[in-house]
């Protein structure tokens, strides 16, 4: 598994999160973040015609309560496309709002 640090959002003063992938997704490099701070922490692998429902159901979800698991398409490092299970999870005091 590859690990790679989520920075904070700015001005949030919350700790960093931990975002860990197969090593198949691991390009050596990470991949231009999604401009949307409250964005799904993979959005950069999610397909672009995807991303946009992606990220709405990890918002609803999170915003809920509920941990985000979920079978997704995701880009390895080669390109390809694979379906892969997902799970998100938010620490106590998440009030709605995404964090790292």
């Amino acid at each position: 598994m590859v690990g790679r640090p989520i920075p904070p959002r700015s001005g949030t003063g919350t700790r960093p999160g931990i975002c860990t992938c197969p090593k198949r997704f691991d390009a050596g490099f990470a991949p231009d973040p999604d401009p949307d701070p409250n964005a799904f922490p993979l959005a950069p692998i999610v397909p672009k015609e995807e991303r946009r429902y992606v990220n709405m159901l990890y918002r609803e979800q999170l915003a809920a309560g509920r941990t985000f698991d979920e079978r997704l398409t995701l880009t390895d490092a080669e390109g390809l496309k694979r379906s892969m299970r997902v799970v998100c999870l938010s620490r106590p005091g998440f009030e709605g709002e995404t964090a790292p």
